[in-house]
């Protein structure tokens, strides 16, 4: 089921009104509890400075998955434009300082596909408001094209610097695909980044994989962890460049593209979305992926 999106709903049935007083005590989440959250954030920080930040296998795949089908579902119409000749166009919304989607080799499934059918050249374009150093991109560039030799595949790659949450320079329609893994929950206004996202996604066929961790639907069993998202929030925010812990992420891709009715299809077509925890990233547990097809 589509979670809420109505923050008035939220405030009124929050999860401490839902907690027995038993619950409450048993919560990890006292001071202790915010101090060692405070470690554990510090402890994550240092590895991302370090390069050596580990997701867990299963969420890796899910990401490499997601990305090989929101890639392969664009190929059909891309390849029926009259002018083929151009590159298969993708763009990575919040690549990163260390481009990590592309140095640990999470688009090697998505580039195996696209080569079965017949797709030669791939343009990818990374956009984030930090740029990665030019030895990072060029790791990157060279995992990419690693990957690729022997597949008759040409892969160019760049990145620029920028928000999706403000309009960019891409002209209307531009990409074939458009991906993100864990890039929605820091953008400042999610709805305006969503909606670029769309101008920018190729109409009749283009798609757009996405993989965030998300806000606890309230019709979810899973109260202590929509505490704990609420509780330490603000705290997430300040320490993690602006991560949202509470946030109805898929909701809102969902009503941006337009397809919450049976009958919006016409638009947009979902087609996938899953919502699941990730135990192993507390405290972005829960998630959602999918791909969405801009039917027009």
């Amino acid at each position: 089921m589509t979670p809420k999106n109505d923050d008035n709903e939220v405030a009124l049935r929050s999860p401490l009104s839902q907690l027995s007083r038993r619950q409450i005590l048993a919560s990890p989440f006292a001071i202790g509890g915010a101090i060692a959250y405070g470690k554990s954030l510090s402890d994550v920080a240092k590895k991302i400075s370090r390069g050596d930040l580990e997701y867990p296998p299963a969420h890796e795949k899910r990401v490499e998955s997601t990305i090989a089908n929101a890639m392969v579902a664009a190929v059909p119409s891309f390849l029926s434009e009259k002018n083929t000749n151009r590159p298969f166009r993708v763009l990575e919304i919040g690549i990163g300082d260390n481009c990590r989607v592309s140095r640990r080799g999470l688009y090697d499934e998505a580039f195996e596909e696209l080569s079965k059918r017949g797709v030669s050249n791939i343009a990818l374009t990374g956009l984030d408001i930090v740029v990665p150093k030019s030895n990072v991109m060029a790791q990157a560039e060279n995992r990419l094209n690693k990957n690729s030799s022997g597949k008759q595949m040409k892969v160019n790659f760049d990145v620029l610097e920028g928000s999706i949450g403000s309009k960019s320079t891409f002209s209307n329609g531009w990409f074939d695909c458009v991906v993100c893994a864990l890039t929605l929950c820091s953008v400042d206004n999610q709805v305006a980044a969503l909606e670029e996202v769309k101008r920018v996604l190729r109409p009749n066929g283009g798609t757009f994989g996405f993989v965030e961790h998300v806000a606890v639907n309230i019709e979810e069993p899973y109260r202590i962890l929509n505490l704990q998202q609420q509780v330490f929030d603000p705290l997430q925010q300040v320490v993690a460049h602006n991560c949202h812990l509470h946030r109805y992420t898929g909701d809102n891709i969902l009503k941006v593209f337009s397809i919450q009715k049976e009958e919006d299809y016409a638009l947009s077509s979902r087609l996938s979305y899953e919502r699941f925890l990730v135990d192993d990233m507390w405290p972005v547990s829960s998630q959602c992926c999918g791909v969405i097809q801009r039917n027009s």
